[in-house]
């Protein structure tokens, strides 16, 4: 989504769609932590929780708020750290392939041999394939595979090579079938070696930023690290509940739902 980061906080706030907003407004979670509260709230306005060993002030909650609130922004920290990575891998992907396709062109071309062509095809499909994946996780269907057929990328006897090919092999078959056309082609053209060296040295690299961008997807942050987070919120959600309710104010749900819907979101 594009966004213009000049137009202040309070317009910028007021986005609702592709937001974190409707994700943790759609948890079942939330909305126990905050009905839990509604309901201490109700008892507590109808004269229960009102003796001295049930009483707990928001200064009782300083500790499990500040473990709570520093382990949170590690974690974002650390989601979007991982986020950066996978952009740096995808704009590689990119990189490497348009390198590739102009070497190509560039050396075998001239010939008027098709070569270049083939090569590239079966290059960029292979991307396609990968960043499919990658976005799915999962191998591409027989059905999925059509859209490769749509876009032109490959023909009906290529695809019914690769669906012949296992999962998640078929981008690095679909490489390597693009280095072997890049071999013919320079043999044909009588191009440099230096030139056929660098476009297979191009597609070494794209096969690795490709397998660095499946690695970073199949480990996640560890489970328990997820679940130590989780048990904060949960305990810190928990007290909040019961702390913010056994105030006087009456706007002690609306502080509540807001300050719910940020350390909630923040796991998302």
């Amino acid at each position: 989504m594009e966004y213009d980061a000049s137009h202040g906080p309070l317009k910028m706030a007021r986005h609702f769609h592709h937001t974190v907003v409707p994700i943790v407004l759609s948890r079942w979670d939330f909305w126990c932590f905050f009905g839990l509260h509604v309901v201490l709230h109700v008892l507590f306005k109808m004269g229960y929780l009102h003796e001295l060993f049930l009483t707990m002030t928001l200064k009782d909650m300083g500790m499990i708020t500040a473990l709570t609130t520093f382990f949170e922004v590690f974690y974002t920290g650390e989601c979007f750290k991982r986020y950066l990575e996978l952009y740096g891998h995808v704009q590689g992907c990119f990189s490497h392939a348009y390198n590739f396709v102009f070497l190509t062109r560039f050396h075998v071309r001239r010939k008027g041999q098709p070569y270049d062509r083939l090569a590239a095809q079966w290059m960029i499909g292979a991307v396609v394939l990968s960043l499919f994946e990658a976005r799915e996780k999962r191998p591409m269907h027989a059905a999925d595979l059509q859209k490769l057929l749509s876009l032109g990328l490959m023909r009906q006897h290529e695809m019914a090579f690769l669906r012949n090919v296992n999962g998640y092999h078929r981008s690095m078959v679909m490489l390597h079938v693009a280095s072997d056309f890049t071999r013919q082609g320079f043999v044909v053209a009588d191009g440099p070696p230096f030139a056929l060296r660098e476009c297979v040295a191009l597609l070494d690299d794209l096969v690795a930023v490709l397998q660095d961008m499946h690695e970073v997807l199949s480990f996640p942050i560890p489970f328990g690290y997820c679940h130590f987070i989780s048990l904060l919120i949960t305990l810190n959600m928990t007290l909040w509940a019961y702390a913010i309710a056994t105030q006087q104010s009456s706007f002690g749900p609306v502080f509540y739902f807001f300050a719910c819907l940020i350390f909630v979101g923040m796991m998302d």
